[in-house]
Order: C-alpha cells, then structure tokens, then sequence
C-alpha cells in the first residue's frame, strides 16, 4: 500500500508540474503575493465555511456567503450514500468498491475541513497557503468526489437495500433535484445575459481594459499607462515589425545613446539582441521594459524565452498524460480484443498443469 501511495504521489507531482513548477519559482514576482491582496474582501480568514457567520458590509458579500453556504452542504451531501455503503460493508473493505469509495470520502471530507472553520490554524501557519486567497477553492475538489461517490455509491445502497428501496431513493432523488433547482433559480436565472448587439462592445472593453493588479509584476506602476503607449527612444524614429505577443522587431534611427522603452511589463523571462547581440532587458520607474542602445541605427529584437525548467516540466506533465491514456486504452481494450487478454498467472498456470 505505500508503495502504491508513493507511485501516484510521484505520478501526481509529475503530470501536474507543468503548473506546479512555473508557479514556485515565479510566486515572489507577482503583486499578488504582497499584503494588499490578502485584507479585506481578499482575506482568506473571512471565508470559512459556514460563511454566513461573517459580517459583511455589502449585500452582494452577504449573498455570496448564503450562495457558498448552501453549495458547499449540498455538495457534502452528495458523499451520504456512500458513507451508508461504507459503514454497512466495512467486512468487505479489501474489496475494489468500497476502498476507492473509502478514498474519494476521505479526501472530499477533508477538502470540506480545509474549507470550515476549523482548519483555520492549518491556514494561519502556511502562508503559501493563504495566498491561494479563498479556502472554498477546495470546493472543487470537494464536488468531483462527491459526485464520483454519489454515482458509485446510490446503486450499491440500493442492491443492498431492496426491500426499503424507496427509503434510500427519495432521498437521493430529493438532492439531485434540490441541486437542480438551486442552480437554475440561484445562478442561472438572476444571471444578467448580455444583449447580441452589445456583445461585440463588452468584448472589446475586455481587450483593451488593465488587466488585474495582481497578477501584475511587483515592479510594475500605474503611471506607465498614463505616459507613452507606444515605443520611443528619445525622440528616435522607430519602426516596429513582426509585432507579435511573444515576439517583436524594433528598428531605431541613429540618435544619441539612450534607452529603448517598449510598452510591456518587464518579465524576468524577455530576452533581446540588439542588431543581432545579446541585450539586456530591465525596466524603468514604472516597470516597463527597458533597452540601453548606442547612437548608431539599430535593430533591436525582443522575444520572450521560456526557461529550460518550464519546458523539462512540461514534457516530464506530457509524457505522463500520454502514459496515462494509454494504460487506460490498454485496460478497456482488453474487453474487446482476444490478443491482449492478460496471460495467465504462474500460479493459474501451475494449477492447470
């Protein structure tokens, strides 16, 4: 058994660190690692569960509270029908069934703790915890394996309950229709939809508006949108080619030697040659890139270079993924195929003779 726990912790670790490892290694470099996105409305302290218990100064917080409290005790419901299984079958806890029920149990339980109240102190001593801002983010763990055990579960308690079938059903039935009915009255219908003529408006206010502050570089300032948006070099004449999110040709005119500003956050990660040599890109007062250059005309090329760590990662996540797929083509293809059935044991073999 732990031998098996440590193959799927190693297994998890490597198919998710295309994420995992990008993030670690850039976490300092956000704004949002810094004390203004953890008070207030982005406190995560303030968001436990039961959160109606909280006092909230806008009705919308009060409404997202009751909206968290409700979603988060029918989801935990999903998990009865399969604690009834467990409970009334724990003779038969080595069988397949009921230990993957045991484990989703388990782990959507401890993701509705890591969501209540009293996992506060878990929260309090982790601070790359806290960062994750909100401790009902567990609810999506919480809601896969509820739901996984629910629909594992709900037979089972009924094969083992013929005679009260209706006892078990109704129930059953009751939440999934009452999980219905909360999503189509609480989230669908108060939705505001947004008019077909207005759309392309609503579209192109996203494109062009700041995005969020947080996921701004630390570096980064306010006044750079309020001065040039556009590149200059002290009043260099300038010509941009192959403008491209990742990638750009700046061309500049003989002048004075000055620095190139382009209109960019600075990212550890941006690289530049200037008329083919290496550059070094920093940033400015305000956190936009930043290009030192001589008087002569120059060919500067900015592109944004991915570490080797990143990449390794994500072809380690990759190769894990595809090796997933195909153990789980293999499994079912067994079913259908002669040629792949499993050879028999030694000891089936030594038994047949």
């Amino acid at each position: 058994a732990f031998i098996k726990l440590s193959a799927g912790v190693a297994l998890t670790i490597a198919a998710t660190s295309f994420r995992w490892v990008n993030v670690i290694w850039e976490f300092d470099w956000l704004s949002h690692n810094s004390d203004k996105w953890a008070t207030g409305y982005y406190q995560y302290s303030a968001w436990f569960f039961p959160n109606v218990l909280q006092e909230r100064e806008l009705f919308l917080y009060v409404l997202a509270s009751w909206l968290f409290d409700i979603s988060i005790l029918l989801t935990i419901g999903l998990s009865v029908p399969a604690i009834i299984y467990l409970v009334n079958k724990r003779d038969e806890r080595h069988e397949t069934t009921w230990r993957i029920l045991f484990a989703a149990v388990i782990t959507a339980w401890f993701a509705f703790f890591m969501m209540a109240q009293p996992s506060k102190f878990i929260w309090d001593s982790i601070p790359f915890l806290q960062k994750i801002q909100f401790p009902w983010r567990w609810l999506s763990v919480l809601s896969m394996l509820s739901v996984t055990a629910f629909a594992l579960a709900v037979p089972k308690v009924l094969s083992m309950f013929r005679s009260r079938e209706r006892l078990f059903a109704y129930p059953a039935l009751a939440l999934v229709v009452a999980i219905i009915l909360f999503d189509i009255t609480q989230i669908i219908i108060p939705s505001n939809p947004i008019p077909h003529a207005k759309f392309s408006e609503v579209e192109e206010e996203i494109a062009t508006k700041p995005m969020f502050e947080g996921w701004w570089p630390v570096w980064a300032r306010h006044d750079a949108f309020t001065l040039n948006s556009k590149a200059y070099a002290d009043g260099r004449q300038i010509e941009i080619f192959n403008l491209e999110q990742a990638s750009r040709v700046v061309n500049v005119a003989s002048g004075t030697d000055t620095d190139l500003i382009l209109p960019s956050f600075y990212y550890p990660h941006w690289a530049a040659t200037a008329d083919g040599q290496p550059a070094t890109v920093s940033f400015n007062e305000n956190g936009v890139i930043k290009i030192p250059i001589t008087g002569n005309a120059v060919s500067v090329r900015l592109y944004f270079e991915e570490p080797m760590r990143n990449v390794i990662a994500g072809w380690i996540s990759l190769s894990v993924w595809l090796g997933f797929g195909f153990l789980l083509l293999l499994h079912y293809a067994r079913d259908f195929t002669p040629w792949l059935v499993r050879r028999p044991s030694l000891e089936q073999r030594f038994d047949n003779g």
